[in-house]
C-alpha cells in the first residue's frame, strides 16, 4: 500500500513542527535517542519563562512521542493523545496506522533553521519553525528514495494548554517562514 503524498506532507510538517519542542542551546541534541527515533539538531531559544519552559518542555515531549510513532508504527502510538488534541490526533493516528499497513517508517534528521515562540496567551501558544528536513522513508527497513524538491520546510505550530499539558492542536505548513 502506498501512502498518499498529501499525508506524507501532513507528517512531515507535523514531525518539522515538533522539532519546536527541545529547548536549550543550539547545535547537536547531546541526549541520545534510541536509533528508531529522529535526530533533531535544536535552535537556541532567547527567552527562559517558566510559561515558554514549560510550552518547550511540552513540545519536546510531543516531539519524542510522535518520532517514535513514525519511527516504529508496530508499536500502539498510545503515548501520541497524552500530546496531541483535537482534529490532529485522530490525523496522525490514521497516519501511523496507514504506515504500520505499509509496513513503512519514516526516520532520519531534522534540523531546526529558527524557532519563534510567537504567541504564548494562558491557553494557547504559537510557534513558528523552518527546519531542514532529512529524514528518509523506509519500506519493511530498506531506505526508499527520496522525493526531489525543497527539503526546507515551514510551518506554524499551535498548541493548547489542557489540564497543565501543551498539547499540539494545529499544524499548518507555512512556506514563507523559511523564505530568505
Amino acid at each position: 500500500m502506498k501512502i498518499p503524498t498529501y499525508l506524507r506532507i501532513a507528517a512531515l510538517v507535523a514531525t518539522v513542527a515538533v522539532t519546536a519542542g527541545a529547548c536549550g542551546g543550539g547545535g547537536k541534541s547531546h541526549n541520545a535517542k534510541p536509533a528508531a527515533a529522529v535526530a533533531t539538531t535544536l535552535a537556541p531559544t532567547t527567552s527562559t519563562s517558566t510559561v515558554e519552559s514549560k510550552i518547550l518542555a511540552d513540545l519536546a515531549a510531543y516531539e519524542d512521542a510522535f518520532h517514535q510513532a513514525l519511527a516504529n508504527p508496530d508499536a500502539p502510538p498510545s503515548a501520541l493523545a497524552a500530546h496531541l488534541t483535537g482534529k490532529d490526533l485522530g490525523v496522525t493516528l490514521g497516519y501511523v496506522a496507514q504506515l504500520k499497513d505499509a509496513h513503512q517508517s519514516i526516520r532520519g534528521p531534522i534540523t531546526n533553521k529558527s524557532v519563534r515562540l510567537v504567541t504564548a496567551e494562558p491557553a494557547r501558544a504559537v510557534v513558528e519553525v523552518c527546519a531542514q528536513n532529512d529524514s528518509h522513508t523506509y519500506q519493511n527497513g530498506v531506505q526508499q528514495p527520496d522525493s526531489p524538491g525543497d527539503r526546507l520546510i515551514g510551518s506554524e505550530f499551535t498548541m493548547v494548554l489542557e489540564q497543565g499539558t501543551w498539547k499540539v492542536f494545529n499544524v499548518a505548513s507555512k512556506a514563507s517562514l523559511c523564505a530568505g
